[in-house]
């Protein structure tokens, strides 16, 4: 069954709160510190998700497959990233671990940036974890080009990152063959 993507309601928060936790456990151990993974508890996303849902809600959409969610895209306007001439970013994407390498991240990241391009025109950027080479590998096979590296702090431990970025991210959103991956 192919998941259907389409915009998060809020009765939708329960299961983003548990794909975002999944997500990191799945994508990061080993990556990222132990103290930071073991410091992110589905408890904290689930208390973090209702605030965010409010005001993430606008670039939000979920991949539901007859009632369960299987990944989720998060756009928003540009935060630090602006600094390297995005109008927007995506602040996240996890897919389910079982359903990656089908194409669902590519259809995700398609739909991020169409949502992201008709709410704030302009490129698109991200940030990614530096010691991620599959999901490097994913938004540079999704035509992302290579921005600058930065080290983030969260909770004392340190995440490095480097951006990708889309000058046309309309085009990105118009080309569904773009990204066989994800």
């Amino acid at each position: 069954m192919t998941p259907r993507l389409r915009d998060a309601t809020a009765a939708d928060v329960e299961a983003i709160a548990f794909l975002h936790w999944r997500g990191w456990e799945d994508a990061y151990r080993g990556v990222l510190t132990d103290a930071l993974l073991d410091g992110t508890t589905l408890a904290m996303r689930r208390a973090q998700w209702p605030g965010w849902f409010e005001t993430k809600r606008a670039g939000l959409i979920v991949a539901d497959e007859a009632g369960d969610l299987v990944g989720f895209v998060c756009a928003v306007p540009a935060r630090e990233i602006a600094a390297l001439g995005a109008a927007s970013e995506i602040q996240l994407l996890y897919v389910r671990a079982d359903r990656q390498g089908a194409g669902l991240g590519a259809a995700l990241l398609r739909a991020g940036a169409a949502r992201a391009a008709s709410l704030w025109p302009g490129a698109l950027g991200l940030w990614v974890v530096r010691g991620h080479p599959c999901a490097r590998g994913f938004y540079e096979r999704m035509g992302g080009r290579l921005g600058p590296e930065r080290r983030e702090w969260l909770r004392g431990e340190p995440i490095d990152e480097v951006a990708y970025l889309w000058d046309e991210p309309f085009r990105l959103a118009a080309c569904p063959e773009a990204g066989q991956a994800g």
